[in-house]
């Protein structure tokens, strides 16, 4: 039993030992209580945003949702290998497919069979939510109000001091671009880089070793962890992640990917539709409806309701947001590439090699 005057000073016996470090340690103490508050404040906050919270498998068949070494075990009953979760996203995504909620949480137990530290355990709690319908301005939105809250259930006010600095948990809390965090700090400018071997050559000029494999947007994120994660002191947003490590993030709106993708698409519609003109031998080319040479689209009478088509109303209809008698310009051209059931009579498919335009534009939320 060590003397509670002089405390527990060895930290892997404080570590193995949590009863004894708390017993002596005061300041152990505290922490373990102001975890409780966390997690009891995180869990009333959300519910109070409409969070619903749920319980979602711990052994799984197939673990995913992050890039981890998961824990094997075996069902007897059912002989099936099974892993210890390291992840709970793909179950909380099938619950919002499911319906039952727009927003669900969990605080839940993860399993990941790495390495080992003082800031690294294997087994740790994480809390995970989803949002329906919300983009990333409503998530840091929701971020700055959860740590608001959190600071004043634990500390009783949003700003006080942390070893030399003072913090402030009042939001909201900056938005930090990477490309422009990284420019800062190091004068490089990524997005005038074309190609990962620019972006390798740069990183290397600036005397940062980086591996001769690594792309575009790995040597950014390399940059950022060396040369401004220890700047960012206050609560801030990092935005603008490279696609390379983040894959299934959504692209942002106007950058140079997106108009390139716009490009990309469009040429490709154009060279269907001429695909599509040149394998109607003897044809001439007719505009997109009747044959009497009106124009009108034959979507416009509801034809095509009963093979699941969307009726066509002409170009302009979302911008009154369907109260008038014509389509978006986009959905109208759409319509004008579809498969004419007069050139390739249904049912079964056309023969392989032409165009089959299935997939119908779906108006977004918001109206896009």
């Amino acid at each position: 039993m060590p003397e509670k005057y002089h405390g527990l000073a060895d930290i892997e016996t404080r570590y193995r030992k949590r009863y004894l470090d708390i017993m002596v340690n005061e300041e152990s103490k505290l922490r373990f209580q102001q975890r409780s508050r966390i997690v009891s404040s995180l869990r009333r906050f959300l519910e109070d945003e409409g969070f619903m919270e749920v319980e979602t498998p711990m052994l799984q068949p197939i673990y995913g949702g992050a890039t981890a070494e998961p824990f094997k075990t075996h069902h007897n009953t059912l002989k099936l290998d099974m892993y210890l979760r390291i992840a709970p996203e793909l179950y909380l995504k099938r619950i919002l497919v499911s319906g039952l909620t727009d927003k669900v949480f969990e605080i839940n137990r993860n399993f990941r069979n790495e390495g080992v530290s003082t800031r690294h355990n294997p087994e740790f709690t994480m809390m995970e939510c989803y949002w329906a319908y919300a983009d990333y301005e409503d998530v840091m939105g929701l971020v700055e109000r959860m740590f608001e809250t959190l600071a004043l259930a634990v500390h009783g006010k949003t700003e006080f001091e942390f070893g030399d600095k003072q913090l402030s948990f009042k939001g909201p809390f900056p938005r930090v671009s990477m490309p422009a965090a990284v420019k800062d700090a190091t004068g490089i400018d990524f997005l005038a880089l074309k190609s990962d071997e620019e972006a390798r050559q740069a990183a290397r000029d600036a005397g940062v070793e980086i591996e001769k494999d690594a792309t575009w947007g790995e040597v950014l994120a390399f940059l950022f962890e060396e040369k401004v994660e220890a700047t960012l002191i206050q609560p801030a947003h990092v935005i603008h992640f490279p696609k390379d490590i983040s894959p299934f993030a959504k692209e942002v709106p106007g950058e140079r990917a997106a108009r390139r993708a716009l490009r990309d698409l469009l040429q490709r519609l154009g060279d269907r539709q001429r695909l599509f003109r040149a394998q109607r031998p003897g044809r001439a080319a007719r505009p997109h409806g009747r044959a009497d040479g009106t124009g009108a689209c034959p979507r416009r009478e509801g034809k095509d309701a009963g093979r699941g088509l969307p009726r066509c109303h002409g170009p302009g209809h979302a911008a009154r947001r369907g109260v008038g008698d014509r389509c978006r310009p986009a959905d109208h051209a759409a319509h004008q590439l579809a498969v004419d059931p007069r050139h390739h009579p249904l049912p079964g498919p056309p023969p392989e090699g032409r165009l089959t335009l299935w997939s119908w534009p779906v108006p977004t939320r918001g109206g896009g």
